[in-house]
């Protein structure tokens, strides 16, 4: 899967910032969190009064993960979703031999 532009490919470009984690999403669930973050930036402009500040505070942390790719509880937690992303498909030997 291809990232939209707007999203950085892997931590690489911006190690020179002080600061910067390592990607540690997976690009899928980024994709899903910038649209969550999204709706919830719309419903916290426009839903119900007593939504809002909630729902600004989680499209803020949404927003946050899914355009750096980093996620501070999957830090916390040892958990990369990123491993085997890469990897396209699993080769089968060119001699086998069904029977």
């Amino acid at each position: 899967m291809h990232a939209p532009p707007f999203i950085p490919q892997d931590s690489s470009a911006s190690a020179g910032r002080q600061g910067c984690q390592a990607v540690n999403v997976a690009m899928n669930e980024r994709l899903i969190s910038i649209g969550s973050g999204a709706a919830l930036l719309l419903n916290s402009l426009v839903g119900p009064k007593r939504t809002r500040p909630l729902s600004f505070l989680l499209s803020a942390g949404l927003l946050y993960r899914g355009l750096t790719g980093h996620c501070h509880a999957y830090e916390m937690l040892g958990i990369d979703s990123t491993q085997g992303e890469h990897s396209a498909s699993v080769e089968q030997p060119q001699d086998t031999q069904f029977e």
